[in-house]
């Protein structure tokens, strides 16, 4: 991999040794990334000079290097000069925040593919990459192309699949056109993206995951920028913009999704596969249906607006009648989407009928899942991309039911008439966790990455937590043991796939669901208060209060929750405290101009972004004592 980098930018492998060459690699890759981060963020401060000279005074020199003489070499190697004269390109103000560069002129352009050529697996690794993704690649919005048979069929054996990936990669990078390559490497970034650690370690790729992901995707971006300042469209770069939106909701990062996909909608528009009388196949038509209903799901998860209205015919179930039965759920759900953000964006001018009129609309496409969805679990027979057709179109249905209800779910701990959105919101919340759960308990679709995905399982157990740790008057013992066997169970398979594919929003979500569970037994036994945000929800804090006069010592450990049934019978000196701050209506926005997520959003630390002074509609502070929960059944149902 290293000689042929150096083959490609003409550097003299002889001058120094195979492991310089290596960390030389290494560390133009990781200088890339955080070359072209810099850049966005100082779009209109600098000039194109000025932003030069910024970059190359920025860094400390010895804090990245063990020498001056190595540091001089690296710093004119012209690998890194290659990735440095590609990068450095004149921001625009158009979709900044979501990696968008301005015109990149032809030496640039060239500079990005030579850059991203020599950057390709070496054959056994590239192999090994596409074997290990293969049974993922029918669940992303494109797909290589396979000769005359459509790469969906089943008569398609998976050789075939691998030599149509392999080929669609290579074939690609043989070609100039920008898009073609971009296309190309974006779908290479989205197999090294799912790749597990274990088999990641088995390659000799020169950076790690993360980092060969930011290279790959900022060259393809330069790649697009160029087609952009030419005023050209195609469907080709209408797919490298979804697929770019699939990568970013991957990474647990929303906003910049949902800005990909207004950019493959603008697109979409212009190609006019919004009208039936300008598609030229039916796989038009089914992109067009991808694009809007992509923009309403996000759009309500981000609390915008959304695009494309209801009036308009391209968007009517009635007007494609072609619509398979899962194609039809995710239409109409989608338009459902619109309606519960149009009731958020106009809440002061609604009551409460309007909410149980959608709850209606949700009820009508529940009942269009086929019965052997819900009867039947996922086997290891099924293909993977049936299983997780069945199990995201569950747990989208039940999402929108929640986010329906949650608001005045949340308004029953201090008004009365809502109970029945209480009632709603938790059995939505349970059947999110299940339609989860059955995907990740399933070894065929276990490791499916996707971050989003992780955060909308752990919001519902949130939900969960809130409704067993709340006083009420309806208090079901029996309900509640099943409600903690399934945060038990949600919170074990989050710590698995953080560990398994090091999922940062996995590893959070699963800490504060263990010290929830922790303070609700009355042992949370941190000598702080643990403060964390909840993106897109609110604010936890979790406190330890010590009691007056008391000199009992607690033995048990805060950071083990492995048997529960044996912590409620710790006697402690502290209780404890469980304080939630949430918006009924708005969501809690991740605007790097805030200083809130930056580019990380989900993925971000949750508790170093915690604000103290941030004002919610909707609080509520709860006390634990051990001694008063020792007979409530614990997060496993054991006592």
């Amino acid at each position: 991999m290293v000689r042929r980098i150096c083959k490609a930018v003409d550097l003299d492998v002889e001058c120094s040794n195979l492991s310089d060459f290596e960390t030389t690699a290494s560390e133009a890759l990781r200088r890339l990334v955080s070359s072209h981060s810099s850049t966005q963020d100082r779009a209109g401060e600098f000039t194109r000079k000025d932003r030069a000279d910024e970059q190359n005074t920025r860094s400390n020199p010895d804090e990245l290097r063990p020498c001056s003489s190595e540091a001089d070499r690296l710093q004119d190697a012209p690998l890194l000069n290659l990735f440095k004269e590609a990068m450095v390109i004149q921001p625009t103000n158009e979709g900044d925040d979501e990696g968008y560069v301005g015109p990149a002129d032809k030496r640039h352009i060239t500079a990005s593919i030579d850059a991203l050529k020599a950057l390709i697996p070496q054959p056994n690794d590239l192999t090994l990459i596409l074997d290990s993704t293969e049974k993922f690649w029918l669940i992303w919005p494109v797909q290589p192309a396979a000769t005359n048979i459509p790469f969906s069929s089943t008569t398609l054996s998976q050789s075939s699949r691998l030599t149509a990936g392999r080929d669609f990669i290579l074939n690609s990078l043989q070609s100039q056109d920008p898009v073609t390559i971009a296309k190309a490497i974006l779908w290479l970034t989205l197999c090294v993206q799912q790749l597990p650690e274990d088999i990641w370690l088995q390659t000799k790729m020169p950076a790690d995951q993360n980092t060969l992901q930011g290279a790959y995707m900022d060259g393809a971006e330069i790649l697009l920028a160029a087609v952009d300042a030419e005023s050209e469209s195609s469907v080709e770069v209408l797919e490298c913009f979804l697929l770019k939106a699939k990568l970013f909701i991957n990474m647990g990062k929303p906003r910049k999704g949902w800005l990909s996909v207004r950019r493959a909608l603008n697109t979409a528009l212009s190609l006019g596969l919004h009208r039936h009388d300008r598609r030229n196949r039916e796989m038009d038509a089914e992109i067009w249906a991808h694009i809007w209903q992509f923009d309403r799901q996000l759009s309500m998860t981000l609390g915008f607006p959304y695009a494309i209205s209801d009036s308009h015919p391209s968007i009517s179930i009635e007007n494609n009648k072609h619509y398979s039965t899962a194609s039809r759920l995710l239409a109409g759900l989608a338009i459902i989407c619109g309606h519960i953000i149009d009731r958020d964006q106009n809440q002061r001018n609604l009551d409460y009928s309007h909410t149980l009129q959608l709850e209606q609309e949700v009820q009508q496409y529940l009942k269009e899942i086929p019965s052997e969805w819900w009867s039947e679990s996922p086997s290891l027979a099924m293909p993977l991309e049936e299983i997780y057709l069945r199990q995201t179109i569950k747990l989208f249905c039940y999402k929108l039911y929640k986010m329906l209800h949650l608001p005045y779910m949340l308004k029953s701990s201090f008004e009365s008439g809502f109970e029945h959105s209480r009632s709603c919101a938790l059995t939505a919340s349970r059947e999110m966790i299940k339609a989860y759960q059955a995907m990740r308990n399933n070894s065929v679709s276990a490791v499916i990455m996707c971050d989003l995905m992780d955060f909308e399982a752990f919001s519902a157990a949130v939900v969960l937590m809130i409704g067993l740790l709340s006083p009420t008057s309806r208090r079901d013992d029996f309900q509640d043991a099943e409600d903690w066997t399934l945060v038990d169970g949600l919170t074990k398979s989050l710590r698995q796939l953080s560990k398994a594919m090091k999922c940062r929003v996995a590893e959070q979500g699963a800490e504060v669901l263990e010290y929830l569970t922790m303070a609700y037994h009355g042992m949370y036994l941190g000598a702080e208060p643990f403060e964390t945000t909840i993106p897109y929800f609110g604010k936890v804090r979790i406190s330890r209060i010590e009691r007056a006069g008391s000199h009992v010592r607690s033995e048990a450990s805060s950071s083990n929750l492995q048997n529960s049934a044996v912590l409620t019978q710790v006697t402690s000196p502290f209780f404890n405290s469980v304080e939630f701050n949430a918006g009924y209506f708005t969501s809690f926005d991740l605007n790097p101009r805030d200083g809130h997520g930056g580019d990380a959003e989900l993925g971000m630390d949750w508790a170093a972004s915690f604000d103290p002074t941030a004002d919610y509609d909707w609080n509520q502070l709860l006390y634990f004592d051990p001694s008063a929960v020792a007979a409530v059944p614990a997060p496993n149902g054991s006592m």
